[in-house]
C-alpha cells in the first residue's frame, strides 16, 4: 500500500468511526490521523531507504513493529490522562492501522521485533534512493489488479469522497451563518414558541 491507500482507508475508517461513536466525533483531530497513517514509512523509508539504504535496504523498520505502536500509545495515554489530549493516541491508532493495511503479521520477524531476534529482515538494494521511490511509485501506479494499486484506487476515491463532504458541510455552515438578520430572529422566535 502506498501513500493515497494509507491516508484514505485510514481517514475513511476514523470517520465512520466517529460517524458510530458520536461521543468522540468532536475529539477526532483528522490531521494527526494523517499524520499516523503515513508515519510508519516515513520513519522507516527515511531510515531505511535514504540514511541507511546500503545497510538497511528495507522499508519496514522499528516504526513497522508492534512495540512502537505500543510506545506511541503509552505516550498517548500519559499525554491524555495528564491534559485531555487525545491527539497521541489518534496518532498510534492510525500507526497500527498502517500496519494492519501493510499486512505486518505477514512478517512476524519485523512485527514482532525484537521478540524473533534483534535485525530487520534486508530488503532488495537500489542504485539510489530516488531510483527506488521512482519504481515504488511506478509500481503503484500502473493499471492492474494487484493489492497495492486497487488501495490506491479506494483510498483516492475515499480521500475525494471526504473532502466532497467537507466542502459541502463548509458550505452549509457558510449560507447558515450569512442567513439575513430577519430569518433568524424569525427562526428564533418559533423555537421559543416550540419550547413553551
Amino acid at each position: 500500500m502506498f501513500l493515497f491507500g494509507h491516508l484514505g482507508i485510514t481517514l475513511g475508517l476514523f470517520f465512520i468511526l466517529g460517524y458510530l461513536v458520536p461521543g468522540i466525533r468532536g475529539r477526532i483531530n483528522y490531521w494527526f490521523v494523517a499524520l499516523g497513517a503515513v508515519l510508519p514509512d516515513i520513519i522507516d523509508k527515511l531510515l531505511g531507504r535514504v540514511l541507511f539504504a546500503n545497510s538497511l535496504a528495507s522499508g519496514r523498520l522499528i516504526a513497522h513493529t508492534l512495540i512502537f505502536i505500543l510506545f506511541l500509545a503509552l505516550v498517548g495515554l500519559y499525554l491524555h490522562r495528564r491534559s485531555r489530549d487525545a491527539r497521541m493516541l489518534l496518532v498510534s491508532g492510525a500507526s497500527l492501522l498502517h500496519l494492519l493495511e501493510d499486512h505486518m503479521w505477514a512478517q512476524p520477524v519485523t512485527f514482532l521485533w525484537p521478540l524473533l531476534g534483534w535485525s530487520f529482515p534486508r530488503g532488495a538494494a537500489s542504485d539510489d534512493w530516488i531510483d527506488y521511490f521512482l519504481v515504488t511509485i511506478r509500481n503503484s501506479y500502473t493499471p492492474d489488479f494487484s493489492y497495492v494499486f486497487i488501495s490506491e484506487i479506494i483510498g483516492f476515491t475515499i480521500i475525494t469522497l471526504l473532502l466532497a463532504y467537507l466542502f459541502s458541510r463548509t458550505k452549509a455552515d457558510h449560507q447558515q451563518s450569512h442567513r439575513p438578520a430577519s430569518a433568524l430572529i424569525s427562526l428564533h422566535i418559533k423555537e421559543h414558541r416550540k419550547q413553551k
